[in-house]
């Protein structure tokens, strides 16, 4: 089992945070993580020496100092090189660290002037972490994770693994397998342990989108506007000439017509359906996501918008509601075999 280093106050306990407190993460898949035994949590600032409540501090370009002024930039720096040393002792395959810390920021830190004002930027310790060659995530980033864990461990837990399942054995035609659904369904988890399942290739199309682009959905969004991001989203989608190709689309890939046509002609489009409420849990980083919504929706909204676009398309429906991996991946499957176009020539 992979083991993830984790910030201390996400996983619960003692409480570590400045103020005495904890923020323990509820997401049913870090609490399935943490009762695996799969995390080494650490907090750098108590391993570093300081106290628990302590002054609250923010980073200022190579220093981190307290609201009083005080340096604390050598606390800071032990325990970032702590934290380093149990990533390598327990050879984790990334770090899930909390956002915003001076610490464990991943993305967005605290400015330094004790106003609130957030900016680009990351802790000591994930900054540490990150030189070294590890990858770390946030708490908005339990996604990116999920699908880490898949990769890395790539097990879709059939009893017997080494026997091929009818689809595998007859997909012989080369045609794609189309990921369709809401944001946080599980399209990019899924879509690599499917991949490796049946010995297809893997895209997502999100990241050859932010590829394309040079700049992550979010950006796109913020500096240009809805519109251009599904114009970038829907040439990306026409661009697509793949063969023997498990296919992650963004949750907008609907809205297209004739994108949705081009990758039919050649693929079996599978519609992820999930419990709303369960993708609502999941989705924490729904403004940072890049997610094609108007201002002030609400994921319910939206969802009652694309379901209908979902079900139009679909050659499948896999309803995964409350379903681990392995037991998605094995109902996928089962709806593949049944569905004739695949072995269309």
């Amino acid at each position: 089992m992979k083991k993830i280093l984790v910030s201390q106050c996400l996983f619960g306990g003692d409480p570590v945070r400045y103020d005495g407190k904890s923020k323990e993460e509820t997401d049913p898949r870090f609490v399935k993580w943490k009762a695996e035994g799969r995390f080494v949590p650490v907090c750098p600032e108590v391993v570093g020496g300081l106290p628990v409540p302590r002054a609250d501090a923010q980073r200022k370009g190579e220093m981190v100092v307290s609201r009083s002024g005080v340096d604390v930039t050598e606390e800071y720096l032990k325990g970032a090189e702590e934290a380093l040393r149990l990533a390598r002792e327990n050879d984790v395959i990334c770090a899930l660290m909390k956002e915003k810390s001076p610490s464990c920021g991943s993305s967005r830190i605290y400015d330094g002037s004790f106003s609130g004002k957030l900016i680009e930027g990351q802790g000591l310790a994930t900054e540490l972490l990150r030189k070294k060659g590890f990858r770390v995530f946030s708490e908005e980033q339990i996604d990116e994770v999920e699908e880490l864990i898949a990769r890395e461990e790539g097990k879709c837990g059939e009893k017997h693994a080494d026997e091929k399942s009818s689809a595998e054995k007859s997909n012989n035609t080369g045609r794609n397998i189309v990921l369709i659904g809401m944001p946080a369904c599980g399209k990019s988890v899924t879509g690599v342990v499917l991949a490796k399942s049946l010995g297809m290739n893997f895209v997502d199309t999100d990241l050859i989108i932010q590829e394309n682009e040079g700049k992550s959905l979010q950006r796109i969004i913020n500096e240009e506007g809805i519109e251009a991001f599904k114009r970038a989203e829907e040439k990306t989608l026409l661009s697509l000439d793949l063969k023997n190709t498990v296919i992650a689309t963004g949750g907008s890939a609907v809205y297209y017509p004739s994108a949705m046509e081009h990758m039919g002609d050649n693929g079996i489009i599978v519609y992820i359906e999930a419990d709303i409420e369960e993708i609502k849990k999941r989705l924490k980083n729904i403004k940072t996501r890049g997610v094609a919504m108007s201002k002030g929706q609400s994921i319910d909204e939206l969802y009652e918008i694309r379901k209908p676009f979902y079900e139009k398309y679909a050659d499948v429906v896999a309803d995964v509601s409350g379903c681990r991996i392995e037991k998605a991946i094995v109902k996928i499957k089962n709806l593949l075999k049944a569905c004739a176009k695949l072995y269309e020539e």
